[in-house]
């Protein structure tokens, strides 16, 4: 089983579906069924599970907004901003580490360049000795 997304750009919605495929004798062709789960979220990313016969999921008496949670604090908390000193940390920690890797790098394209140039030699004295032999 797997998942499909299809854009309706009429809508503007993505649907997702449950697709299982499965070979059809007749036309001896692969078909799939697909079931819907529910649509995308384009704020969130979230699936929203939509309910049998293309009834709303939620209340109707219930508001978008009142659906979609609590509105956040443009002050971050003091746990978001402890978190925040953990991504610095995180973050310095993935630039070391990026700078080792691209000294590794450097390391081995001289390494490659050495290589090259001992490899032309090599071409260039073999070059010669068959010319000696013709």
């Amino acid at each position: 089983m797997a998942r499909v997304k299809l854009y309706n750009k009429k809508y503007n919605v993505t649907y997702v579906y449950d697709s299982v495929s499965y070979w059809d004798p007749e036309l001896k062709q692969p078909r799939s069924k697909r079931k819907l789960i529910g649509k995308i979220d384009p704020d969130t990313g979230e699936i929203i599970p939509t309910s049998p016969r293309g009834k709303r999921a939620r209340d109707k008496n219930q508001s978008r907004s009142a659906a979609s949670g609590p509105v956040k604090n443009a002050v971050p908390t003091e746990s978001e901003t402890m978190s925040n000193d953990a991504i610095s940390v995180e973050l310095e920690d993935y630039k070391r580490r990026l700078l080792e890797v691209e000294a590794k790098l450097a390391r081995s394209e001289s390494q490659i360049a050495v290589l090259n140039a001992e490899r032309k030699e090599i071409r260039e004295e073999l070059a010669a000795l068959v010319k000696k032999l013709r």
